[in-house]
């Protein structure tokens, strides 16, 4: 899940889409501590229990924070190449990058991803720090309260809540029916189209529509052969499937460059490159094997994350 004012930018917003759907909000710290112990990359650790926060007595979970996982450089490759430092410290910032993930249930509608906007920019503005100790441990002598400064903002989002769904029932239905398959593909796009031209003007939107309409075009095609070889290869589903999150990105880039600030988007098949045990695909999102034999190649990824870094930010 791409964010201008000033105070933005040194700050910017990149919103990236995800592989694999959650229906919850975390938050993620690059380059904070870890145990030998950290669990695979693609489950995150809490290091500190929820936040919560809430106006006029409404309380709801704002993030959790996350500790880093241990990346494994591979040998003969220093560690800069994994991750150089124009990505890390993007734009001379003082601050690392913090990376927040966003599930399904929490971009069901326009208000929500009104929401997550708002959380984004809010956090990303920084936060008070605590008072600086003089080397005799007295803070209120020459200690100082100050400020974090605008802190680089990453997020990460799955396919809006029931979008998934939609998007499989379109390849089932191609099985089947092309134009039970097309009508399910027009509810799909039109539910998205609906939450993005909520959110921005035209000016911004025109050019994410067109590309919808032009996703959902290959859609159709990808799916036409469906009916003659009466099954669904996993590759198929996992394209299919693959637009919504790539939807979801757009549409809450749509509203944050709406609200005026450095933000770009990045479809993450553009950077991530992995290889695979099998040429079978990754298979149907949420499925307990759809990261099976895959192993990211990350000197690789990272060469492409600069180069777009580098471009983009």
């Amino acid at each position: 899940m791409r964010f201008v004012t000033s105070l933005f930018a040194a700050a910017p917003f990149v919103a990236t889409n995800a592989f694999s759907p959650q229906t919850s909000h975390t938050r993620h710290q690059v380059g904070s501590s870890s145990d030998k112990r950290s669990p695979p990359p693609s489950i995150a650790r809490p290091s500190s229990p929820p936040r919560w926060t809430g106006s006029r007595g409404a309380a709801g979970p704002l993030s959790v924070s996350f500790s880093s996982p241990s990346t494994k450089v591979p040998p003969g490759v220093h560690s800069s190449e994994v991750c150089p430092s124009s990505v890390t410290s993007p734009n001379g910032s003082a601050n690392a990058w913090e990376v927040h993930k966003f599930g399904g249930a929490s971009l069901a509608d326009a208000g929500l991803y009104r929401t997550v906007g708002d959380l984004l920019l809010r956090e990303s503005a920084g936060r008070p720090v605590d008072p600086v100790e003089s080397s005799d441990g007295d803070a209120g002598h020459s200690g100082h309260s100050g400020h974090s400064g605008p802190i680089p903002t990453m997020a990460i989002v799955s396919a809006r809540g029931g979008m998934t769904d939609e998007l499989v029932a379109v390849v089932d239905s191609a099985l089947e029916d092309m134009a039970g398959a097309e009508s399910a593909l027009s509810r799909a796009l039109d539910g998205q189209l609906s939450i993005l031209k909520d959110l921005a003007p035209p000016e911004i939107t025109g050019e994410i529509e067109a590309r919808m309409r032009s996703d959902a075009a290959d859609i159709l095609s990808v799916v036409q052969s469906l009916r003659m070889i009466r099954s669904v290869p996993p590759s198929v589903m996992e394209v299919v499937t693959g637009f919504g999150e790539i939807w979801s990105a757009q549409t809450l880039y749509a509203y944050l460059k709406h609200r005026g600030v450095k933000v770009a988007w990045l479809d993450a098949r553009d950077v991530l490159i992995v290889k695979s045990d099998s040429n079978a695909g990754l298979g149907e999102k949420g499925s307990s094997s759809s990261t099976g034999g895959v192993v990211p190649l990350w000197v690789e990824t990272a060469k492409r994350m600069e180069e777009w870094w580098n471009k983009e930010g």
